[in-house]
Formats: structure tokens, C-alpha cells, sequence
């Protein structure tokens, strides 16, 4: 017995320092906390490591299953960060892949075709996957074969009515559809009981994310939320948000300065989605507070 005591009384008293050091951090950490400069940096670690580690994962069935559970965990910790970011947007978008494509009914005007929520799904390849190419140059399409939420008004081509190649908000020039080889798979508004603050760009031919206007990257950082997420200051309160990319172009770095149309990197699956495409914000507001881009007001890029 006495053997046991003692070597109890040693593994005791090897663990009184880390006891107290331990201790101090937590206290430190309840009284203080660590500087939002610290939390960024090791978030951001964590989530490069996790990206650089995707590769080597099996991203099939078993994953999108697991990253759908981690849904409203995502989605509260984004909340209280001050984001309102939407998962379930991802979910529904391979919902509406399995559905098929929507067809107006018979009488039904062209122009609001995309806009019933009772049109009849079309026969359709099982296999085929949605097409991201425009019809012409500088068009914007739905997404062919999936349902689009909150889709803009599209005729029968599924071609967006009325929308350029850009669109000015408060004096600044922005490109509408900041994406190459993609077509728009989900638009701005509420959407399984959140808003979306954003519109989504899928593509399936290795599109390229595109500065929307000239600016400075405020930030160019990994999160396990928007993936590999970058932010653009154009001035005048005017600020942009690019989501899930699959890695930072050349130079994208926070501070460094962008001309419209400068490709940031390709569009990825980075973050919470399975689905490879760039999720798009138009923001304004005040940047200088604690919530960053996470305080700013989202705007409908189609309604400007």
C-alpha cells in the first residue's frame, strides 16, 4: 500500500504546475479574454488546416451526411459572430437537383415561369447535371433543371430579365454576376425559415470568382462557415462578400488592392456546403465596429 501512495503522491505532485498554470489561463481567459486579433489568427489556422486536409478525405455520402447535422451548430456559431449565415441553402439546392426542372403551366405568362411555386417538373435525364453556361455573353441564366429560390424574373430560357452586367449602388459600379462558366443556383431572401443574405453562382467547369468592383480586400481569411471567404471595401460604404472559394488567387491578401473583374480564386466547397459554388453578398454599413463585415446590412443585388 505504502508503494501505491507514494507513487500517487508523485503523479500529484508532477501535476501541481500544469494544475496552475492551467488555473491562471482559465482565469485569465474568464476575466479578460484573448484579443479578437488572437481568436481570428487561430480560427483561421484551424480552418487552413482543415482545407489543406480536404484533399485526403473521402467527400462523399458519409461527409455531406455529417457536414448536414453540423448545419445548425454552423449556423449558430456564425450568428453569434454576428453572421446570419443560411446551410440549409446547400441542402436545398440538392433537393432541388433531385426534383427537376420547373415548366410553366399552360397560359402562365413567360416572365414568371421561375416565380410559381405549382409548375409541373418537365421529363428529365436522371443523370444529366445543371448546365452553367450562359446563353450569350453577359447573360445571366437560372440554373437549368433546378428549382431556384427567390429567383429574379427569367423568360423561357431561364434568362434573367433586365439585369446588365452591372449594377450601380450608391455611386459604385459593381458586375452583377462576379463568377465565370456559372449559372444562379439560389437568389436573395428568406429560405427555409432564414434569410439568405446573399445569391449563389454553381458551377460545375471550374469557374472563377471575379472582383465585382475596384476596391481593397479587407479580408482574405478561412472560416468553417464560409470557407475561404474574401471581403472587399469599394468605398462610399459599399462592401462585397465572396464565399467558399477554393483557394486564394495570387495576391489576395488582406490590404491589397483590386480592379473589377480580378479573378480572387477559383469557385470552391470550401466551408459548410458540399456543392461548389460562390456565395455572393452586397453589403453597406459601418465596417469599423467589433462585428466587422458581420455588422454591415445585405442588400438584394437584383432589387438595387
Amino acid at each position: 500500500m505504502g508503494f501505491v501512495f507514494r507513487t500517487i503522491g508523485r503523479i500529484l505532485a508532477r501535476l501541481i504546475m500544469p494544475a496552475i498554470f492551467l488555473a491562471i489561463g482559465w482565469y485569465g481567459g474568464a476575466k479578460y479574454g484573448a484579443p479578437d486579433v488572437v481568436i481570428r489568427a487561430v480560427d483561421g489556422i484551424a480552418a487552413r488546416t482543415g482545407v489543406a486536409l480536404a484533399p485526403l478525405v473521402d467527400r462523399g455520402g458519409e461527409i455531406a451526411a455529417e457536414g448536414v447535422e453540423r448545419g445548425g451548430e454552423l449556423a449558430a456559431d456564425a450568428v453569434e459572430q454576428g453572421g446570419e449565415y443560411v446551410v440549409g441553402t446547400v441542402e436545398q439546392m440538392l433537393e432541388d437537383l433531385a426534383e427537376g426542372p420547373q415548366q410553366p403551366e399552360p397560359g402562365q405568362p413567360e416572365d414568371r415561369a421561375d416565380e410559381t411555386q405549382q409548375a409541373r417538373p418537365a421529363p428529365r435525364d436522371a443523370g444529366a447535371a445543371p448546365s452553367s453556361i450562359a446563353a450569350a455573353d453577359g447573360d445571366i441564366v437560372l440554373c437549368p433543371r433546378m428549382s431556384v429560390s427567390n429567383a429574379p424574373r427569367a423568360n423561357a430560357d431561364r434568362v434573367v430579365r433586365k439585369a446588365g452586367a452591372t449594377v450601380r449602388y450608391k455611386g459604385v459600379e459593381l458586375l452583377l454576376m462576379p463568377a465565370t462558366k456559372s449559372c444562379l443556383s439560389s437568389g436573395y431572401g428568406n429560405r427555409n425559415g432564414r434569410l439568405h443574405k446573399g445569391v449563389d453562382y454553381y458551377t460545375q467547369e471550374n469557374g472563377m470568382v471575379l472582383a465585382a468592383g475596384d476596391g481593397v480586400i479587407v479580408e482574405a481569411v478561412s472560416r468553417s462557415d464560409y470557407g475561404n471567404m474574401v471581403v472587399i471595401d469599394h468605398g462610399d460604404g459599399v462592401f462585397t462578400r465572396y464565399a467558399h472559394l477554393a483557394r486564394f488567387g495570387s495576391g489576395v491578401r488582406e490590404g491589397a488592392s483590386v480592379r473589377q473583374g480580378r479573378t480572387l480564386g477559383p469557385i470552391g466547397a470550401t466551408g459548410a456546403t458540399g456543392v461548389r459554388h460562390l456565395h455572393w453578398e452586397l453589403l453597406t454599413g459601418d465596417y469599423d465596429t467589433r462585428a466587422g463585415s458581420f455588422g454591415l446590412d445585405a442588400v438584394d443585388p437584383f432589387s438595387v
